[in-house]
């Protein structure tokens, strides 16, 4: 009895402290958030330079602190809390010791699992801070595109050469009046379209790719559900309580067979959104742009 309590003991001990040091690393996220999201508004603001190396630099060392983070909660529940479990098992052999090590180990696992899964969401919410400035950098690409279309002149008869519509590289236009060649070059800030608009076509279907995240995830949980009401019966002496799980396995069987069929058309479905808001934006890409795109779906398939 008394090596049982010491078991039991022992195993919440280990878990309280893993919680603890959870709540510590979460803590320590939201203070992250809260601090550096006036700071990457103020560096945005601040930064006169047009490619906002500054502002992307504290963008990627703060989602680098994120990631650390992460990685330190792995580690840690690697060396100390699953390693000390395991000495457990090998130190307790018994049977009913080896259910209580288990069962404190995957209450662990899941609160890793459960964490991660929070730390993301922090780390999306930071990276979606620098996605909002990107509809600011469009929006400013347009107007001055309208300040400056009808002020294109023809550098043989002076006459105005309207724009009809936004180029990103230097593009030579035909002088309506004299047939002259004019090389028109547009500012730093108009070239910035072609590089920035995927980025921005991506943010703005955003909620179609959340969509397919969520379903991995669903897929990925009900696995480990699975997995672990599989273990729980492997020593199930009674019969109908080992029936009944065997009937709840089947149930989340189907459950994730759904859940694989049905992630790869909302992926499909992300990327096909995506193109088509990217070509929106840019439409003189729509040509390459579809080609890349079926060239993708096709390996994408293969590969499913």
């Amino acid at each position: 009895m008394a090596k049982s309590y010491d078991l039991n003991n022992s195993a919440d001990e280990i878990e309280l402290r893993w919680r603890n040091f959870i709540l510590k690393l979460e803590d320590r996220l939201v203070e992250l958030y809260e601090v550096s999201i006036p700071e990457l508004a103020e560096t945005y603001k601040m930064d006169k330079d047009i490619n906002k190396m500054a502002y992307h630099r504290m963008v990627s060392g703060v989602l680098g602190q994120v990631l650390h983070i992460i990685h330190k909660a792995d580690s840690v529940f690697a060396e100390k809390v699953r390693n000390e479990f395991d000495e457990m098992e090998v130190n307790n052999p018994a049977e009913e010791s080896s259910k209580v090590i288990y069962d404190k180990k995957e209450i662990c696992a899941t609160l890793l699992r459960e964490f991660t899964d929070r730390a993301y969401i922090w780390y999306n919410k930071i990276k979606a801070a620098e996605y909002i400035n990107l509809e600011e950098k469009y929006e400013a690409i347009l107007h001055e595109f309208e300040l400056t279309k009808n002020k294109f002149k023809c550098t043989q008869c002076g006459n105005y050469i309207i724009l009809e519509k936004i180029f990103f590289n230097a593009t030579h236009i035909e002088c309506l009046s004299c047939k002259t060649q004019n090389t028109y070059r547009p500012s730093s800030k108009i070239s910035q379209l072609e590089h920035l608009s995927r980025t921005l076509a991506e943010q703005r279907t955003k909620h179609l790719l959340q969509n397919y995240e969520r379903e991995v995830k669903k897929e990925r949980d009900l696995y480990h559900q699975i997995h672990n009401l599989k273990l729980s019966i492997i020593l199930e002496k009674n019969m109908q309580k080992k029936i009944e799980v065997e009937k709840q396995i089947n149930m989340l069987e189907i459950q994730r067979k759904q859940s694989i069929e049905e992630a790869p058309k909302l992926y499909i479905k992300y990327m096909r959104a995506m193109f088509d808001e990217w070509n929106k934006i840019i439409p003189d890409l729509k040509e390459y742009n579809e080609k890349v795109y079926q060239s993708w779906i096709k390996d994408y398939i293969a590969n499913q």
